[in-house]
């Protein structure tokens, strides 16, 4: 994700809606920021009240981990299950809904 993009300003709010239902069954987000200049992260999050774990990543799509995993535009979502294992490498709101419904709906 990146500050400037409005899609992963979108996908914001039912983030955080997902992650406050889900969070206390094991559902996590950790996330990857790539902004070229780190100093516009902490007042973003600060802001806009993102509970889960940043990692900032300088250089864009063309370096770092994002060339590693093929991440070509932002936002991009990786849903992995409790083993590791990718479950979806372009997955969006909706998919996710659905795969924490799935796997993690309270009984």
């Amino acid at each position: 994700w990146d500050t400037l993009n409005e899609v992963c300003k979108e996908d914001l709010v039912p983030l955080k809606g997902l992650y406050a239902t889900y969070h206390t069954d094991g559902f996590e987000i950790v996330g990857v920021n790539l902004d070229p200049d780190k100093s516009a992260v902490a007042p973003y999050l600060t802001q806009n009240a993102v509970k889960w774990p940043q990692i900032h990543e300088p250089g864009g799509p063309e370096k770092g981990l994002a060339a590693d995993f093929g991440i070509m535009v932002t936002p991009t979502m990786f849903i992995v299950d409790r083993e590791g294992k990718v479950l979806n490498r372009n997955a969006t709101i909706a998919d996710l809904k659905t795969t924490l419904a799935e796997k993690l709906a309270k009984k």
